[in-house]
């Protein structure tokens, strides 16, 4: 919006190296799988989980941020994501 000066009197004071899309971001988009849009098989709710934890993102967030968790609950393909500063953060106690 700033860009565009579709908006008047707005400072932005965001460090400007994070102002862009990095490689690792790139390549991981780019070999991105998406689920596939129909199955023969028939799961109940919360039956099957599909999650994926990235690998370490060579820019970290603001925060400290380096991993996103996503998870697929895949009879109604419901998705969540979660931001983890660590790999130990995604273990998960039955």
């Amino acid at each position: 919006m700033v860009y565009q000066k579709a908006v008047h009197r707005l400072d932005i004071f965001a460090p400007k190296e994070f102002d862009h899309l990095c490689n690792e971001c790139k390549n991981d988009k780019s070999h991105y799988l998406s689920l596939p849009g129909s199955s023969a098989s028939q799961y109940s709710k919360m039956k099957l989980l599909i999650m994926n934890l990235t690998r370490p993102m060579f820019i970290s967030t603001w925060d400290g941020y380096l991993y996103v968790l996503v998870v697929v609950e895949v009879s109604c393909c419901y998705i969540v994501s979660c931001l983890l500063k660590k790999k130990e953060e995604a273990i998960m106690e039955h």
